[in-house]
């Protein structure tokens, strides 16, 4: 979220955290398409990003958003619901994801990728 000017240009900060236990892709869609068109049309603030940790419910949600995870092709942006000239940036947390990475090899030991070999 930009909010003008600050002593050495734009600022950027968090605009909010969502504690989301139990909710659906959908729900969580509608949300954050909401908050970030009401704040662009009501208070003239641009989300340039969303950070989500590694749920399957956050990445069905950046799916709904229109964003592409497929091996394919890879699009991590999605159309900003209230201007069709900007995206938002999706972004997963480093720390999170690596926390996952670090407790997959914890509880599987070793981890096989078919055609490609093992990670252990």
């Amino acid at each position: 979220m930009i909010l003008g000017d600050g002593i050495n240009g734009f600022w950027r900060i968090p605009l909010a955290y969502f504690l989301t236990d139990g909710t659906n892709a959908e729900l969580q869609s509608s949300i954050l398409s909401t908050v970030i068109s009401r704040l662009y049309t009501e208070r003239n603030c641009v989300v340039l990003s969303v950070t989500f940790d590694g749920l399957s419910a956050n990445l069905k949600t950046l799916q709904n958003l229109g964003c592409s995870f497929d091996d394919e092709y890879l699009n991590s942006l999605f159309p900003h619901p209230a201007n069709s000239d900007l995206y938002v940036a999706a972004v997963f947390d480093p720390c999170h994801m690596l926390k996952l990475a670090r407790n997959c090899f914890s509880d599987y030991h070793i981890i096989v990728i078919p055609g490609v070999g093992k990670a252990k």
